[in-house]
């Protein structure tokens, strides 16, 4: 059936056969770089994307190799909570201008967008259920003997619709193509033991993307996807927090509809456990969203919807393991995700904000817990019929 959708400056395009039918959904690998991350953390080499069409999402390979003379372990306590992600020490990816689409965040906390966040597919009243790549065959951390192995994988997804390929970005010209910049950690953050003599990390890149539409001699074929310029955007905020008390905190990162947000809780770098019991609300323009309802009820629907629910390797050590009497039921450490996406179906859900909103965030930290950190993605809708479409 033809259909009609409008351009990226809100005028009319032709009708024709939809994008994601004319156009052929592909991957293409980028590079691989390997570097030493022995004596001290370091930058890839930038990664221009090569031009192939329509960006869909970014993936990341990650692998890290550890040498030493004997007793190699990994790091333990505190320290070792954000592994191996903490190899990771920031991911951004910029337009050709410059312009972030995605600000600098860390590896741990791609991980938790990832996770709660994935991208692309339209909710229609059932579950979206859990990408954390730690559950991926490919995910591998361990330490013994002389060596120390990590591998993960990571991705930075951009397409907010598949079935019409709404949020993607344009990668048509060779001259002005987006830019991938991710910085890594010493192997200290993740591996320890005996006398080390030898670190590296290695990041092997991947682009999935649409192919620009192909011609149609019996009917027109729509080029751009539906809304083209229209994209998700991932932005990252800190903040600071009295522990063991209620605080209200005043989100910065708004102005558009917000598919949700991650809260995470730290102190001097490490994830504390947010106070058990305590409430948490979220508030826009003095009206409370949520209000007077407990940690645990807040987490306990995240993991009933999203699927996932074993624990968070910082609770007992062992990652997966059933969640013991007593435990707050969190997945993560020190983790509050706010899934306004899962409130209603297709994008229904995701919460309308203006830049003057006041958006505001009631959080209990724990004992000693005073640094907050917000990771927020959201879409500045030009064409709102491509973002409320309901295929």
């Amino acid at each position: 059936m033809a259909n009609t959708t409008t351009t990226g400056d809100g005028s009319p395009a032709q009708a024709g056969i939809p994008f994601t039918i004319g156009a052929q959904a592909c991957r293409y690998f980028s590079n691989t770089q390997t570097k030493s991350n022995f004596g001290s953390g370091g930058v890839f080499d930038i990664v221009p994307l090569a031009a192939t069409g329509w960006i869909r999402s970014i993936e990341m390979l990650f692998t890290a190799t550890f040498t030493t003379s004997v007793s190699a372990a990994l790091v333990s306590g505190t320290t070792g909570l954000d592994a191996p992600w903490n190899l990771i020490q920031s991911v951004q990816l910029s337009d050709a201008q410059g312009k972030p689409i995605m600000q600098p965040i860390s590896g741990y906390n791609l991980m938790l967008v990832n996770k709660w966040m994935p991208s692309g597919g339209v909710f229609r009243g059932g579950n979206y259920y859990s990408s954390d790549p730690r559950q991926s065959s490919e995910y591998a951390l361990s330490a013994s003997g002389t060596s120390g192995t990590a591998v993960f994988r990571l991705r930075i997804d951009l397409e907010v619709n598949e079935d019409t390929g709404y949020g993607c970005i344009p990668n048509l010209d060779s001259n002005a193509s987006p830019q991938l910049k991710v910085l890594f950690n010493q192997y200290s953050n993740v591996f320890t033991g005996g006398t080390p003599s030898a670190a590296t990390i290695s990041m092997r890149t991947t682009t999935h993307f649409w192919s620009p539409a192909a011609g149609n001699s019996q009917q027109p074929v729509l080029r751009v996807p539906p809304g083209a310029g229209d994209y998700l955007q991932t932005r990252y905020e800190t903040g600071t927090l009295s522990a063991s008390t209620e605080n209200v905190y005043n989100v910065q990162s708004k102005g558009g509809y917000i598919k949700g947000a991650l809260i995470v809780s730290r102190n001097a770098g490490t994830r504390v456990a947010f106070t058990a019991g305590a409430n948490v609300g979220t508030i826009l323009d003095n009206q409370p969203i949520d209000d007077g309802v407990p940690l645990e009820e807040i987490l306990a629907d995240v993991k009933r919807f999203t699927g996932y629910t074993g624990s968070d390797a910082g609770v007992t050590g062992t990652p997966y393991t059933p969640l013991s009497a007593g435990t707050v039921a969190g997945a993560d450490v020190g983790v509050i995700p706010v899934l306004y996406y899962s409130r209603g179906p297709y994008n229904d859900g995701w919460l309308n904000t203006l830049v003057g909103s006041s958006l505001q965030h009631k959080l209990t930290p724990g004992a000693s817990a005073t640094g907050l950190e917000v990771i927020t993605q959201l879409v500045q809708p030009h064409d709102f019929s491509a973002f409320f479409a309901r295929s």
